[in-house]
């Protein structure tokens, strides 16, 4: 499994971004294969510290997704229906098999 979304870890006394990769892995380690798409916050993590409060030092949403892998397309799914991507069919062929509770609609950040 492949977490990801502006995730960042928790540090005692400062306020984390996303979803917490130490409590991520405190659930699925020893049951699942994991990964972390940290990129974002740990390659850029100063949101918010322009002195005149504007968005310069926000970090950019660079990201590379699979279209096809051995001539079928691919999806990706997520907890924000506005960030998956592929065929909809697919989209909705794999979220009928896996579900979409929890789902909902969620501003973008980037």
């Amino acid at each position: 499994m492949l977490f990801s979304d502006g995730l960042d870890v928790s540090v005692a006394g400062f306020e984390t971004h996303g979803a917490d990769i130490v409590d991520i892995h405190r659930a699925f380690h020893g049951r699942v294969g994991l990964a972390y798409g940290w990129g974002t916050n740990a390659t850029n993590d100063f949101r918010g510290c322009d002195p005149r409060g504007e968005p310069l030092f926000d970090p950019l949403s660079l990201v590379c997704k699979i279209t096809h892998a051995n001539g079928r397309p691919a999806v990706k799914l997520s907890d924000n229906w506005e960030k998956a991507t592929g065929p909809e069919d697919e989209i909705e062929r794999y979220r009928r098999v896996f579900g979409a509770e929890g789902v909902g609609r969620a501003p973008l950040q980037v």
